[in-house]
């Protein structure tokens, strides 16, 4: 009989102790679960309006050597443009100093750049730049120097539409236009801070630089070539190229009310 208590009392004991191994690995696991959770310690979504400050360049390269050698320029177009620009934000506080987010803003531009060149004789060339739009997909990492004030960069894809046309005229009568019009992806990327005025809405300056690949395009045209008296000129015609690059500055104020 005292054996068979014996055995019953080791049983039980060992059970117990199976017991608190189970539990004391589920508390583990609990713990780590609610570490985990605790990166995150809070999600935010804001609506947004920024008025922007653009500077627009084109680079531009004509090419009409193989018609005549020195028929060869580069040259930049500029323009500053202001617009109001709608903004959606989502993102997260992590760690409480930390956050990491995605800013989407659409910017409507509607302006264009217009420059005159000489060409050869009494040609010329009329330049026109014209932005239509961009829309920003930016990610957008960040530190809190202060509760209320934090530090942030922006980086990520753009998608611009825009256009150029270059028109050669002759004593003011056109004579060939060549045009590329363009909705292509470039990158942006820049820095800026924002102050919390109160836990739903804040107010945030940023700069950001874009880039986009150039874009070419090719035709024929003809010049006017002068010879030496008594003969007066000719025409002649060939194959020409032009490239464009375009990139651009923006500087922001923005107000953003978060839900």
């Amino acid at each position: 009989m005292q054996k068979v208590i014996l055995v019953m009392i080791v049983v039980m004991l060992s059970a117990s102790c199976t017991v608190r191994e189970v539990v004391s690995a589920q508390e583990v696991q609990i713990q780590a679960r609610s570490e985990s959770d605790s990166w995150i310690d809070k999600w935010r979504l804001g609506l947004g309006l920024g008025l922007d400050y653009h500077y627009f360049e084109a680079k531009l390269k004509d090419d009409f050597s193989q018609i005549s050698k020195h028929l060869k320029s580069t040259r930049s177009q500029t323009k500053k443009n202001f617009s109001i620009s709608p903004s959606l934000e989502i993102g997260a506080t992590l760690k409480k100093d930390y956050y990491f987010g995605t800013l989407v803003s659409w910017h409507y531009l509607n302006t264009n750049a217009e420059s005159r060149a000489p060409l050869i004789e009494h040609d010329r060339l009329l330049h026109d730049f014209q932005m239509d739009y961009f829309l920003d997909l930016l990610l957008k990492p960040g530190i809190k120097i202060v509760p209320n004030f934090m530090v942030y960069g922006l980086i990520g894809p753009t998608i611009l539409k825009w256009s150029h046309k270059t028109s050669q005229f002759r004593n003011d009568v056109l004579v060939k236009e060549f045009k590329i019009r363009q909705t292509n992806v470039g990158l942006g990327a820049g820095l800026g801070f924002e102050y919390n005025i109160k836990e739903s809405c804040s107010l945030s300056v940023n700069y950001v630089f874009h880039i986009h690949k150039s874009a070419k395009n090719s035709g024929f045209t003809s010049v006017p070539k002068a010879l030496p008296p008594p003969f007066n000129q000719i025409i002649i015609d060939g194959p020409v190229s032009k490239k464009v690059e375009p990139s651009y500055s923006t500087i922001g104020l923005r107000f953003t009310y978060f839900l």
